[in-house]
């Protein structure tokens, strides 16, 4: 069995057509989560805005 999985269901709705039903909390648990906060990264943009960045680019004919 996997550690990474989730619970897949399919629903009965009214009018007796099905609906998918995707149970990502377990998985959700596992992941690692982002914890950069918006302030971090509007910091950094605003460091690199101001760089110069040069490309070449080099055309074989």
């Amino acid at each position: 069995k996997s550690s990474t999985r989730a619970l897949i269901l399919f629903i009965s709705k009214k009018n007796n057509s099905l609906y998918l039903y995707i149970d990502f909390r377990n998985l959700n648990r596992i992941f690692i989560k982002n914890y950069y906060s918006l302030y971090l990264i509007l910091e950094i943009l605003n460091k690199i805005k101001f760089l110069k960045i040069n490309t070449s680019l080099k055309l074989i004919l």
